[in-house]
């Protein structure tokens, strides 16, 4: 693969989330407030009702993936976002082979989060798509300041971010590998990000960082979970989930067990979790109370991008997070809890970039309380997770245009194959045949979509 899509590896994981999410609160108080308030409902829904959750099915959250490129070496395939996808069905319903890894003394915590990803088959206005869009830019390598997710910055606006999860995928120069958006943050910002270097399973995806795992840890703080060790380095830092043990820092590479640190000993960090920062190959697990704070930020905040109502709630409602200015952030998903949430115009031209802060600051006005014991509710029945198979062909259309893309027969995956307790994990080595690129980097709620795809919302 040439040098311009691959570059240099770097020595360890980065996430540039939290650098992000500090500079966003800055600049937007009541998002801080917003994220405070939501922090509590969380807490409650854990203690309440995550055992009744746990009955109510797999939940399928439709996937778009924006492809940025300056050149052909950095046009990612098809395949290799099948690949990705395949990914995360994989490793969200604990059908990874390498969960074997997870020390006996954790045996019990590993579970399937019910929750399943597909590429989407409609665009917000109803026209067919493959749920891959490819829009080619002059930027050489983007910054972590979400200038990818505006088209006036060089990047393309979002799709409806009530409807969709959102992932760009472009060349960041591996600094930082991705990042993500909590909920309740503006909804012409909201999704995830990923280098094109650590994406998917194929392509341009290099080792340690090829396994697809970077999108699985930046999706998790998509649904609202924090680094393991909690973003402080005194030991008093917390990621809100009872079954995770304190640590002090981020885990790197390949750690031995036990990695005793913050007094957690005997057994120490739990570096195998898919939210510390080791290796693809080291990363194996959610736990059960993580996967309880998923599913309450299903039941609120992000509720309608699988289709459900939101949970009532006295808090302030209509979208985006309180005190807003933006405008175009009046259909985010992200309502507090509220089920009326109002379609989001994908046509979001504001130069959504915000100067990249390194920021140390841990005043994220988050509760304190740490979310009570789930962990034992949530069933670490984790037996029965679902096969998440993927059909990883190729995009074989020949056209470049960037405002037209025809018809494909490039199909999503699909994850819908329930109850089994097979450890096998999803062959998700798709073949990298990126000839059938296509530009679609047309307005979303336009007809002029791109490929028609199945097996979406």
């Amino acid at each position: 693969m040439a040098d311009d899509a691959t570059g240099q590896t770097p020595p360890h994981r980065t996430c540039g989330t939290m650098q992000v999410h500090y500079q966003l609160v800055e600049e937007n108080p009541s998002f801080r407030v917003a994220l405070g308030d939501l922090e509590h409902r969380t807490e409650d829904f854990v203690s309440r009702r995550a055992l009744a959750r746990t009955t109510g099915g797999t939940l399928t959250v439709p996937v778009v993936v924006h492809v940025l490129y300056k050149t052909d070496a950095q046009k990612i395939s098809k395949a290799q976002v099948d690949s990705q996808i395949a990914a995360l069905n994989r490793d969200y319903s604990l059908q990874n082979a390498d969960k074997s890894k997870t020390p006996s003394v954790w045996s019990s915590l590993p579970t399937d989060t019910g929750v399943r990803f597909t590429l989407a088959s409609h665009d917000g206005a109803g026209a067919s798509t493959t749920g891959v869009t490819y829009t080619q830019t002059t930027v050489d390598t983007f910054a972590a300041d979400d200038s990818m997710k505006a088209t006036a910055t060089g990047g393309i606006d979002p799709w409806p971010s009530d409807k969709f999860l959102n992932i760009w995928v472009c060349n960041m120069g591996m600094n930082p590998l991705g990042y993500a958006q909590f909920p309740l943050g503006p909804a012409a910002t909201d999704g995830v990000v990923i280098d094109l270097k650590c994406f998917g399973t194929s392509g341009t995806a290099i080792a340690p960082f090829n396994m697809g795992r970077t999108a699985v840890h930046e999706v998790g703080h998509w649904f609202n979970l924090r680094h393991i060790w909690g973003d402080i380095e005194d030991c008093s830092g917390t990621d809100f989930v009872a079954d995770t043990p304190n640590a002090q820092h981020p885990n790197f590479g390949k750690p031995h067990f036990p990695h005793v640190s913050c007094s957690n000993g005997p057994n120490g960090d739990m570096f195998v979790n898919y939210m510390d920062y080791v290796d693809d190959d080291s990363m194996v697990m959610f736990t059960a109370g993580q996967v309880a704070r998923m599913h309450a930020t299903l039941d609120g905040p992000r509720a309608s991008v699988v289709g459900k109502a939101a949970a009532s709630s006295s808090s302030t409602g209509g979208g985006a997070f309180p005190g807003s200015s933006d405008s175009s952030a009046a259909g985010s998903s992200d309502s507090s809890f509220d089920s009326s949430s109002d379609d989001s115009s994908s046509d979001s031209s504001s130069d959504s970039s915000s100067d990249d802060s390194s920021s140390d600051s841990s005043s994220d006005s988050s509760s304190e309380s740490s979310s009570t014991d789930s962990s034992s509710d949530l069933s670490s029945d984790s037996s029965s997770s679902e096969d998440s198979s993927s059909d990883s062909s190729s995009d074989d259309s020949s056209s470049d245009s960037s405002s037209d893309s025809p018809s494909s027969d490039d199909s999503s995956s699909d994850s819908s194959s329930e109850d089994s307790s097979s450890d096998s994990s999803l062959d998700s080595s798709s073949s990298d045949d990126s000839s059938g690129s296509v530009d679609s980097s047309a307005d979303p709620g336009s007809s002029d979509s791109s490929d028609t795809t199945g097996g979406g919302i």
